[in-house]
């Protein structure tokens, strides 16, 4: 599983999807969360434990991406909603969150 993170932080950067300045963390679960960084925070294991979810990406978007970003949450800041059929059946709703706190 460390393999499939590392792989698909390499997607994202070679891409051009993320902000290399930023330090994007990956975090894959199969039998514990596995993670590009050195440890899994108390929040980031919160999240996986409350949430129906086997992955998670924390990075931000390349700056032409998150310039399209900002105008999507104009209207609901704090879930992008997706229209088109395949977004619907892939993606599902996005949430935007200022903080990983649960509470």
């Amino acid at each position: 599983m460390k393999k499939q993170v590392d792989k698909y932080l390499s997607k994202l950067t070679a891409h051009g999807l993320i902000d290399c300045d930023d330090a994007a963390r990956l975090y894959g679960l199969d039998d514990e969360i596995y993670t590009n960084q050195s440890i899994v925070s108390d929040e980031v294991a919160s999240l996986f434990g409350l949430l129906n979810i086997n992955s998670m990406i924390i990075a931000r978007p390349e700056k032409m991406l998150w310039s399209i970003i900002s105008h999507l949450i104009d209207d609901n800041p704090h879930l992008i909603s997706p229209c088109d059929c395949e977004s619907l059946t892939f993606i599902h709703d996005i949430p935007v969150v200022d903080s990983l706190d649960v509470h």
